[in-house]
């Protein structure tokens, strides 16, 4: 199991793109480190913001599922 999932890590899409773009001289480690962080802020962000929001009406279930 542990082999395997090691396999699997080796061809972590995300991990190859940042090598690649590393290797490519495209970005620094240190510009992909910020960018990890930048998003991480944004999701938890926008998580706190949909855990601090009224639940929506019931009664909008159905909207916008087909032109109204």
């Amino acid at each position: 199991m542990a082999d395997e999932l090691e396999a699997w890590r080796k061809k972590d899409p995300i991990v190859r793109f940042e090598k690649y773009l590393i290797e490519n001289g495209v970005m620094k480690q240190e510009e992909i480190e910020g960018t990890k962080r930048d998003v991480e802020k944004e999701v938890e962000e926008a998580f706190a913001f949909a855990r601090e929001s009224a639940f929506p009406d019931p009664d909008d279930l159905h909207k916008y599922v087909y032109a109204e």
